[in-house]
């Protein structure tokens, strides 16, 4: 009984030992906790001064572009405030916006992520020596790969999906229901193989189960009612996607756009815009692809034609007059709101897509469109304006609509449809716009 008591007081001095903390571990703990003291009072220090109006250094002044690495626009920035509320937590926006705003107050915030990224594709690039392969992943779990001969950044092509399928079947029926109610106003349908499922991806052939033509045709193409035209989009060849289409964007260069804005005006009858003379109107920003990835080792540059939009007149659903984009604020000699930063290109100069009415004194031709889509329409969305007295925009992937189409052709006494979304667009739609789709919210 003794030995066993003696033993076991004996025993405890040991176990202290070997449960204790080395001074090595102890220094390196302390170390730790010192970095995230002094990055939490630099958070607050940078936040306290900018409640004051006092303009923090560059590196640290994370609210000028908030989250802007990510590829999140400030209006994608979701509103603590407006989702405080049982539904925002039950929802989830609540702690999205609440981590949002705690993340956005960090400074060196874009930094450290570009940084973390980095250490991933050291470890990636080291394990790919003995490959060799020419694309590899952004970083570990990303939806994004690096394009290294072409100095790209690239969606990892999507796989078929059903919920965007059933969003596809769902669009089908929206238009052919509008198109059987509407049997005067002609409908183009123009589908866009874009960056995202294309077969000229360069992750494309590294997976199974991607999108191809005859999954539009099945789910889309072929269902729609047989008096809507429909246009198939592709990327047609490695050379179009090498010079037409942006490197660390998803979207294409305006010579792009104008390519698909004469397969649809053959159908409608639209004037030509031939791309001569084009001049280049800003280079080395990094677009969402880059910043998604958390890249910014290749950048961009964009390219316009000068053309007098002067004659055209942009207001918003309300009524309100803007100058869209950019390209509209300069062409009018105001200073853009967004413009010559390092993540300003292709949304910056183009402006934001919801619902936008053009309006053209010089048609008088009484003729009115609605142009459907999200954001690959928007380099030519004036283009198309100067067809006719007034043209309609819709954003229905990235901003909501609730109404269904249906009821914007009434509205707005609509002659000509056009609708133009990406192959992998269409669960967004069925998410965001519903009512659109004529299912209700």
């Amino acid at each position: 009984m003794d030995m066993r008591r003696r033993r076991g007081a004996h025993a405890a001095p040991g176990a202290s030992r070997e449960g204790a903390m080395s001074p090595a571990l102890r220094a390196s703990a302390l170390a730790l906790a010192a970095c995230f003291a002094l990055l939490l009072c630099c958070t607050l220090f940078v936040r306290a001064l900018d409640m004051a109006g006092i303009p923090a250094p560059a590196p640290l002044n994370s609210s000028a572009n908030p989250a802007k690495v990510e590829g999140r626009a400030v209006g994608q920035t979701l509103s603590v405030r407006g989702n405080l509320s049982v539904e925002g937590l039950l929802s989830g926006d609540l702690q999205e916006a609440l981590s949002q705003k705690v993340g956005d107050m960090f400074p060196l915030r874009d930094a450290g992520l570009l940084a973390y990224g980095g250490l991933q594709r050291g470890v990636i690039g080291l394990a790919n020596l003995a490959c060799g392969y020419p694309v590899t992943p952004a970083y570990y779990g990303a939806a994004y790969a690096v394009d290294w001969g072409r100095e790209a950044v690239v969606p990892i092509a999507a796989k078929v999906d059903e919920a965007n399928l059933e969003g596809m079947r769902a669009m089908a029926a929206a238009v052919s229901a509008a198109q059987e109610s509407h049997p005067h106003v002609r409908f183009v349908y123009d589908q866009l193989w874009d960056m995202y499922s294309s077969d000229k991806n360069p992750t494309y052939a590294l997976q199974t189960g991607t999108y191809s033509k005859e999954v539009f045709d099945e789910n889309l193409g072929g269902l729609l009612d047989g008096r809507v035209s429909v246009v198939w989009d592709p990327i047609a060849s490695e050379e179009e996607l090498d010079e037409e289409w942006l490197r660390t964007e998803h979207h294409w260069t305006l010579e792009r756009a104008l390519a698909s804005y004469s397969r649809i005006g053959e159908v409608l009858g639209w004037e030509e815009v031939p791309y001569e003379g084009a001049v280049r109107v800003s280079d080395r920003w990094h677009g969402a692809n880059a910043r998604r990835a958390l890249f910014l080792g290749f950048s961009d540059e964009l390219w316009d034609l000068p053309t007098d939009f002067s004659g055209l007149t942009v207001r918003t659903a309300g009524g309100e007059e803007v100058l869209r984009g950019a390209r509209g604020q300069l062409a009018a000699g105001e200073e853009p709101a967004s413009w010559g930063g390092p993540y300003d290109g292709y949304d910056s100069w183009y402006g934001p897509a919801d619902e936008l009415v053009y309006e053209n004194g010089a048609a008088r031709n009484g003729r009115t469109c609605l142009v459907v889509g999200l954001s690959y329409e928007k380099p030519i969305d004036p283009y198309i304006a100067r067809n006719y007295e007034t043209t309609v925009c819709l954003d229905v992937v990235n901003v909501g609509k609730g109404k269904p189409l249906s009821d914007y052709i009434d509205e707005y006494r609509v002659d000509d449809v056009v609708i133009q979304l990406g192959l992998t667009s269409y669960e967004s739609v069925m998410e965001r716009s519903a009512g659109f789709l004529g299912l209700g919210e």
